[in-house]
């Protein structure tokens, strides 16, 4: 059974979504939603034993460090002073003695999109030690392909522990807008096999609003700033602006 994380007030991340045992890994934290509920404190939760840590959140922060002492997979998730959860994210950290479960193999990247010239990093995670496997990265078709035990001249492989490499993959502007990495391995005549989307972004034009004022009256006049930019630099560019009210979101 799948069950999805729901919709959360604050978005919870740091810059990488695995790290090292021992490692201090950043987490911040923003408002997404509306509410007035603040967190209070954080808490983490170790699947593979259900041990757990955690630590109190002042009122002007928006980050704290966690450093995790095992190899494992973690959930993350910021409580407000009556216990409910405001936001989580998960975190997996590399090390002897991890494994995927029987049957499959887990693929997390370091980010959830890059830019070209970017280098994707990948914890492949393995249920049994194995001796080969192959990768690859598709699109309509099979664009590259490698052995773990040969490597190839598109991706780097570190062997990090008994059933977990860690794949470095160079990002090309061709891999824009999305191509896939894959894992493959056969023992005993069965076969698992996984994939995960490498997201590259596009570039884009950055639209900024500013008002003159937070709240306005019926009948006042508004005062509206556009500004865009392309790459971080001032461009002119042709906007359609429209105004609806935000209830009709919610129908």
């Amino acid at each position: 059974i799948l069950i999805e994380r729901g919709a959360a007030q604050y978005r919870l991340e740091s810059d990488r979504r695995f790290s090292a045992a021992g490692d201090s890994v950043a987490f911040r934290y923003r408002l997404e939603g509306q509410g007035e509920d603040r967190p209070t404190r954080y808490e983490w939760i170790r699947l593979e034993d259900q041990s757990t840590g955690g630590g109190s959140l002042s009122a002007d922060s928006a980050s704290f460090e966690v450093e995790f002492d095992k190899p494992g997979t973690y959930n993350l998730s910021l409580r407000d002073d009556q216990g409910m959860i405001l936001g989580a994210t998960g975190h997996a950290v590399s090390g002897d003695g991890v494994k995927a479960s029987p049957g499959s193999i887990e693929i997390v990247f370091d980010r959830a999109e890059y830019q070209a010239g970017d280098v994707a990093e990948a914890l492949i995670t393995f249920p049994e030690p194995v001796k080969d496997a192959l990768l690859t990265l598709e699109r309509d078709q099979v664009e590259a392909t490698a052995l773990i035990s040969e490597g190839a001249d598109w991706l780097q492989l570190k062997h990090i522990a008994d059933t977990q490499y860690r794949a470095r993959i160079p990002v090309a502007e061709h891999f824009a807008p999305n191509l896939t990495f894959s894992v493959l391995y056969t023992k005993a005549g069965d076969y698992s096999f996984q994939n995960a989307g490498i997201r590259v972004t596009v570039p884009s034009i950055a639209v900024d609003i500013k008002t003159d004022r937070e709240v306005y009256k019926p009948g006042d006049m508004v005062q509206v700033e556009l500004s865009t930019q392309f790459a971080g630099k001032p461009v002119p560019a042709r906007l359609t602006v429209s105004v609806v009210d935000e209830m009709i979101y919610a129908l």
